[in-house]
């Protein structure tokens, strides 16, 4: 509400009930006493001069049929401006007193508002994005989705400081609010500062309900703005089950319909180049708590994963037997080692899986394998796939034997279908070792010679 003096009869001029500080019912204190105005004949001209008047730049919406209620005492109608007045004492001699109107017909104003401090993102899962609420008569309410588009979600970011939308979220798929449904059938042009510059329907209408609330996702320009993804139980840094953080609590990613390029998005949001593999159905084991996000649609293209399309936060139809991870791409991999040979280029294969070095069981273990091997810790590729054991067991678990790489890949954990569980059909006489092509000791490579024709016989 605001209030100005204008002299010669009109004695001020208020905006009461709106929304903020630049929408409401039009009230003029005219000798002393409070008036509204009758909506027949009003326009934007006459709303532009009330606005400017009060200190706006012009108006940007009016309103009949009491919008923002209805007002008392005496009403004035027929208002007639040009648009180009300071102040509607201009034309006050062309006001007059009207019996044709009730205060149902109260007229009242949106106003170019100069800065908006009335609108809010809540329980998103950053600062980015969540229901959309506005603040009106002391409390926030939210915003029927009824009539809302991408243009609308568009004005809602600006306002906020960032630069558009990215996706626009109905039907509460951030979450039920609480309250007033504030405003429905909201209609943007897309060229609005503000989301009170758009076009709407009356405050508190009643037709919406909560089920209804509208969201949004804003684009971030900031480097890092979101901290809230990590990759957890990899064998590196670099690899493990997605978890994002939202409403306080860390949770999963489902893996229905999860590709490479999702992969990808993560992993840039992480710092690294590229994803390696994607993994689903918990293969690095079922978080626990809520899983916060499904069927994640990513063009490639974004800069953090909150950016791709998905389905409803908190989603309950998966389960963490759904949960999906990553092996991104970075430098050096150092999950893969040779102990126990006869130089730094043979012994038996060992991974660092949940933190810890285990084996590798050698059913169905391939040449091709032993090469991917090879060539991640430097060498050129294997010579020779040792079975049963060939470098002694090893402590630990013996991790999967379901490995199968085509043997261009550049780390073992480039191959397809790993299994994160202890063998169960493989036990520590069937452990695997290879001899890489290089640079060997002599002693060693005689004494590996005469173990090969001592195993072969």
């Amino acid at each position: 509400m605001q209030f100005l003096s204008t002299g010669d009869g009109l004695q001020g001029i208020l905006l009461a009930e709106g929304l903020s500080h630049s929408s409401g019912r039009v009230e003029i204190m005219y000798s002393g006493s409070l008036i509204t105005v009758c909506d027949v004949g009003w326009d934007l001209n006459d709303a532009s001069v009330v606005c400017r008047q009060l200190g706006f730049s012009s108006a940007v919406n009016i309103y009949g049929g009491g919008t923002f209620g209805e007002g008392f005492g005496h009403i004035w109608a027929n208002v007639q401006c040009s648009g180009n007045e300071l102040s509607v004492s201009e034309y006050h001699s062309y006001l007059w007193y009207s019996h044709l109107c009730s205060h149902f017909n109260d007229a009242g104003v949106l106003c170019k508002a100069n800065v908006t401090q009335d609108i809010r993102l809540v329980e998103g899962i950053t600062n980015s994005s969540g229901r959309v609420e506005v603040f009106f008569n002391g409390e926030w309410g939210t915003v029927c989705n009824f009539g809302w588009d991408s243009v609308d979600a568009d004005v809602v970011c600006r306002q906020l400081g960032y630069p558009s939308a990215i996706e626009t979220y109905k039907n509460t798929s951030i979450g039920d609010g609480s309250g007033f449904v504030w405003l429905t059938n909201v209609i943007c042009n897309g060229s609005e500062s503000s989301l009170l510059d758009c076009k709407h329907e009356k405050f508190g209408q009643r037709e919406c309900t909560h089920e209804e609330d509208v969201g949004v996702l804003c684009k971030v320009e900031t480097e890092n703005d979101m901290q809230n993804i990590r990759l957890v139980n990899g064998l590196s840094n670099s690899s493990g089950r997605i978890e994002v953080f939202f409403n306080g609590e860390w949770g999963t990613v489902c893996g229905d319909n999860w590709t490479i390029v999702n992969s990808y998005v993560v992993c840039r949001q992480l710092g690294y180049p590229a994803a390696v593999v994607t993994y689903t159905n918990a293969f690095f084991s079922g978080g626990s708590g809520i899983i916060w996000l499904r069927n994640v649609r990513c063009s490639g293209s974004e800069s953090d994963l909150l950016e791709c399309k998905h389905q409803k936060l908190g989603q309950p139809e998966c389960n963490h037997r759904q949960d999906v991870g990553v092996l991104c791409s970075e430098t050096v991999v150092q999950a893969v080692r040779l102990v126990d040979g006869f130089s730094n280029s043979s012994g038996r294969i060992e991974v660092r899986f949940h933190g810890e070095w285990g084996t590798m069981c050698d059913d169905r273990w391939t040449l091709n394998n032993s090469d991917v091997v090879c060539r991640q810790l430097g060498f050129a590729a294997a010579d020779v796939t040792f079975t049963k054991s060939f470098f002694g067991k090893g402590p630990g678990f013996v991790w999967s034997t379901n490995v199968h790489c085509k043997g261009n890949e550049s780390s073992l954990l480039e191959c397809k279908h790993w299994s994160r569980i202890e063998e169960k059909n493989c036990n520590q006489g069937n452990e695997v070792g290879v001899q890489c092509k290089g640079k060997r000791n002599r002693f060693g490579y005689v004494l590996s010679v005469f173990r090969i024709i001592t195993y072969v016989f």
